[in-house]
């Protein structure tokens, strides 16, 4: 759990960095986005993904299902959220 936070957290770092990676985008709303804008949503949004599984794992729920049940609904509000900042 541990190791899918940290490839969490260094997916957010580097969307921070490259907004135009996020690939939830059409080519048109790509054109018009403001860069960091998406690039500080989608930080925020996978950083927080990662710190609720960090928690969760110092909390000793170590549970193999968690993550899926952390994982899966934030990448999907953080699409949403993007989708809705276009």
């Amino acid at each position: 759990m541990l190791l899918l936070a940290a490839i969490i957290a260094l997916c957010a770092v580097v969307v921070r960095v490259r907004p135009d990676l996020t690939n939830v985008l059409s080519d048109e709303e790509r054109k018009r986005m403001d860069a960091k804008r998406i690039g500080r949503i989608a930080f925020w949004g996978l950083m927080t993904t990662a710190a609720i599984l960090v928690v969760l794992y110092l909390l000793g729920i170590r549970n193999e299902l968690v993550p899926i049940f952390v994982v899966m609904p934030g990448a999907l509000i953080t699409a949403g959220l993007i989708q809705n900042n276009v």
